[in-house]
């Protein structure tokens, strides 16, 4: 039977650390079965008290039956703390010291406080200083708040974001065509995205021999096809491991991949196999995921082959281009090392078009006729059959590449806005579908990138002339809003502008009482320089039985004021306000 006794625990000093944890008896260690030497769970802390403050307890649920009861320092007894122990349990209390020895370190303290973490600059920098640390805090913690402009982390997040995309979303899509600058290229034939294809499956793959009718000859004469479309050539078949552990007991073991056969992609990496990086390619092979013997294929080409025998062949020679400056390999995240030995890099996997305004005036047939990724609406057909690959040739017989297409999301912010919103992709994204009346009206597939003036923002706002400038839709954006005192002083003191409430205003729908106290017995619309307020009636209101009008003023006036109605900027739609 499990009971509980009451125990004094001493509250910590400057600079100390006490912790108390917990251990299982050994009754319980033979009923859990468990080799506390080997369990890390059978000791758990349960409760610290740290540079002079009170005990608490730990974070987590097995831990909230622990209460600590504290008392007040008094003459007669210093602080104590008091909490309830289980005696099915072994305690341990623990003591540790602590102290900063140097100014050094207690600038180390508070940088880890106060950042991601210290560096050597941050260190220097102090050292460098004929500051106490006291001061040196005091100095990094106001210039940090009045000096430093701040940085967003969703900023860097969007400057570094990345990802391969193979259509269209509503937050953006691949902008990049393949002949522009900034464009990327990979060396592997498989992605993620064949993973997990358009359609939300596991993309297929075939092997196919090469049958062509040209007399020359290849060392690569198989076809991998994925989802339609050749990927790459092989010089053998696929083969595959018939155990888990194929990749390290020979080549003697593989079994070939039946060809003509559409499989499953079960297991995909995206870079090129190493004896570094095993294992990054299998399929669904009789129900059962098989390594596929060398893993993510390279890409490789025969264009005057492939040109007999694929249709829409879409390939250009890039061995042209400067890899230094033109088409330049990016750095390869993928390494490995084992104990101090020195990291092995592998081959480049992506390249970056980095030649300026790309490719156009080397091939503007070719480029022209390439499609561009936006066309590749997610909410069309063209979803379920992705566009054909586009193929390209390294420079110095490095081997070949295929156009990769990553997100791109537009900028639009006030130092850089975008002056049509991303209408022109968002024109370029949109599908086509035919309306109930039989009209065909566009669909957009990736939403504007315009923002709704608001009081944040309203001081920045830029007019566009832009051809194809869309507009955010302001459905998202009902909502009621009750205009009492409370309400505007909380839009007061969000925003820069000064907002005053007039009460008693009396709102007026009979033009014979707008009659201005200081003009006497002159109406607002007839005086120079006045602003007026115009309802708006239905026709009906206007018009007698003989279809005259009904006021009485000349035709100039009358002139003057449709002219002023019709060309007033107020986009109110009951009210229109002319001067």
């Amino acid at each position: 039977l499990n009971t509980k006794v009451p125990v004094i625990l001493p509250v910590s000093s400057s600079s100390q650390l006490v912790t108390l944890t917990r251990r299982l008896t050994e009754d319980n260690d033979s009923d859990n079965d468990n080799d506390n030497d080997n369990n890390e769970s059978a000791v758990v802390p349960v409760g610290r008290s740290y540079n002079g403050h009170d005990w608490e307890r730990v974070a987590g649920p097995a831990e909230q039956s622990m209460n600590y009861t504290c008392s007040t320092t008094t003459e007669q007894q210093p602080r104590q703390c008091q909490t309830m122990l289980d005696t099915s349990f072994h305690y341990y209390l623990t003591l540790f010291n602590y102290s900063l020895s140097s100014p050094k370190e207690e600038m180390a303290r508070f940088f880890e406080r106060v950042t991601f973490g210290p560096t050597r600059q941050d260190l220097d920098a102090f050292q460098n200083s004929s500051s106490t640390p006291q001061q040196y805090m005091a100095h990094y913690i106001q210039q940090q708040i009045e000096t430093i402009p701040p940085t967003s982390h969703r900023a860097y997040f969007r400057h570094h974001l990345n990802p391969r995309v193979a259509e269209v979303y509503t937050s953006g899509g691949p902008t990049k065509h393949a002949c522009d600058a900034q464009s990327q290229w990979r060396t592997f034939a498989l992605t993620r995205k064949d993973l997990k294809g358009p359609k939300g499956n596991n993309a297929n793959v075939r092997v196919e021999a090469l049958e062509t009718n040209s007399t020359e000859t290849t060392t690569h004469s198989y076809l991998l096809w994925v989802d339609g479309y050749v990927r790459t050539l092989l010089t053998s078949p696929l083969q595959y491991y018939p155990n888990d552990f194929g990749y390290f007991t020979g080549e003697a073991d593989a079994t070939q991949v039946p060809l003509d056969q559409d499989f499953k992609i079960c297991q995909l990496f995206e870079f090129l196999e190493s004896p570094e990086s095993p294992r990054s390619f299998g399929l669904d092979i009789e129900g059962r995921c098989r390594d596929i013997r060398g893993g993510n294929p390279p890409v490789f080409l025969d264009p005057p082959l492939l040109h007999d025998v694929v249709e829409n062949f879409q390939y250009m020679d890039l061995s042209f281009l400067n890899t230094t400056t033109e088409l330049v390999p990016l750095s390869n995240d993928f390494s490995s090392s084992a104990g101090n030995s020195t990291t092995t890099s592998l081959p480049p996997r992506t390249y970056l078009l980095t030649k300026p305004n790309g490719l156009y005036a080397d091939y503007p047939e070719q480029c022209a006729s390439f499609p561009h990724p936006l066309h590749n609406s997610y909410l069309e057909e063209a979803r379920f059959h992705p566009q054909a690959p586009i193929f390209g040739k390294l420079p110095n017989n490095q081997g070949f590449v295929l156009f990769d297409m990553h997100l791109q999301l537009t900028e639009n912010t006030i130092e850089n806005p975008a002056r049509d919103g991303n209408g022109n992709a968002v024109l370029m994204a949109a599908s086509s579908s035919v309306s109930a009346e039989g009209e065909t009206v566009k669909v957009e597939t990736m939403k504007c990138v315009n923002a709704l003036p608001t009081i944040f923002n309203q001081e920045s706002c830029q007019l566009s002339y832009e051809p194809n400038t869309c507009v955010s839709t302001k459905e998202d954006m009902e909502w009621a809003l009750t205009l009492d005192s409370p309400t505007l002083g909380e839009i007061q003191n969000s925003s820069s502008t000064k907002l005053y409430a007039l009460e008693g205003l009396s709102l007026m729908d009979n033009h014979d009482s707008m009659i201005s106290p200081l003009m006497g017995d002159h109406y607002f619309p007839c005086h120079t320089k006045t602003k007026s307020r115009w309802l708006r009636v239905s026709k009906e209101e206007c018009w007698v039985d003989d279809h005259s009008t009904t006021s009485e003023l000349d035709p100039t006036t009358q002139t003057e004021f449709a002219v002023g109605i019709y060309n007033s900027n107020d986009d109110n739609p009951h009210v229109k306000d002319i001067v």
